[in-house]
């Protein structure tokens, strides 16, 4: 048996499989333990520093067939006695999901570009979506719902609902037909605490809202005043408070745009 690390093919033996449920699919896959040794520092350290980088290992079995893995926790250590060091490594069979459909609450969108991943025993998506105006409107309101948990069914992939928030990929950009690419990533809702939620420390995305929310506030605090001042007639008032939300959307989103949307494999909201 030989395991492919990167340019290396180096031989192992398998310690130890069984059959495991998906936590995407729920259906069965292997999960195996293979060890290895490596006989000098350089390749050591090349196995090491890819192992740390990457997550994608493959097995081949004396048949010479390739079986594609994703890396789970390593360990290893240096045996005395020689320039000689071993590895202990966990692996689950690589899966491939295809998504057909993605239903948040009763919003349906079409990824183009989509991948899962688990963090702290829940489920991560990365997603980027292609619409009309209307389509991405529509997802954005629900992308500003800081903090509110949705129903998300993963159609093709699971019939399992997932209770979920978005987490904080907002890049979007305008294709040459005019659509909008927009990312997002959704984190199902034990990744959290409610612990967590309330004492997250406040980051630079976090400030930036906060600024915009008082800014909007004091807008909407002046215009009250105007209004009660006759300044301006209610009428005016009530068209321009449709507006102001309309432009808090746009303007919370002008901040992300980019010239082209990199889909991002993996993303951790901590």
């Amino acid at each position: 048996m030989w395991i492919k690390i990167g340019e290396h093919n180096v031989p192992c033996y398998l310690s130890s499989q069984e059959n495991i449920e998906s936590p995407f699919t729920k259906k069965p896959i292997k999960k195996v333990v293979v060890e290895l040794v490596v006989h000098s520092n350089k390749d050591y350290n090349y196995i090491n520093t890819y192992l740390s980088e990457n997550k994608s290992i493959v097995i081949k079995n004396d048949n010479n067939e390739e079986n594609k893995m994703v890396r789970g926790n390593y360990s290893s250590q240096f045996i005395t006695g020689g320039s000689k060091y071993s590895f202990s490594i966990n692996a689950q069979e690589e899966e491939m999901l295809t998504i057909d459909k993605l239903i948040i609450n009763e919003l349906e969108v079409y990824p183009v570009k989509y991948s899962e991943e688990i963090s702290k025993d829940a489920l991560i998506i990365t997603s980027t979506i292609t619409g009309s105006n209307d389509v991405i409107d529509k997802a954005r309101k629900l992308i500003l719902a800081r903090n509110e948990f949705f129903d998300v069914l993963r159609v093709g992939i699971s019939d399992e609902h997932k209770r979920m928030r978005f987490g904080r990929i907002f890049n979007w950009c305008v294709e040459e037909n005019g659509e909008i690419t927009q990312a997002f990533n959704l984190v199902e809702d034990k990744y959290d605490s409610k612990k967590q939620l309330n004492n997250a420390p406040i980051d630079q995305v976090d400030k930036l809202i906060d600024e915009n929310i008082e800014l909007k506030y004091k807008v909407e605090y002046l215009y009250k005043m105007l209004l009660e001042k006759s300044i301006i007639e209610k009428r005016n008032s009530d068209d321009y408070s449709k507006d102001q939300n309309e432009d808090y959307c746009n303007m919370y989103f002008d901040y992300y745009k980019v010239k082209s949307v990199e889909y991002i494999d993996s993303y951790f909201d901590e």
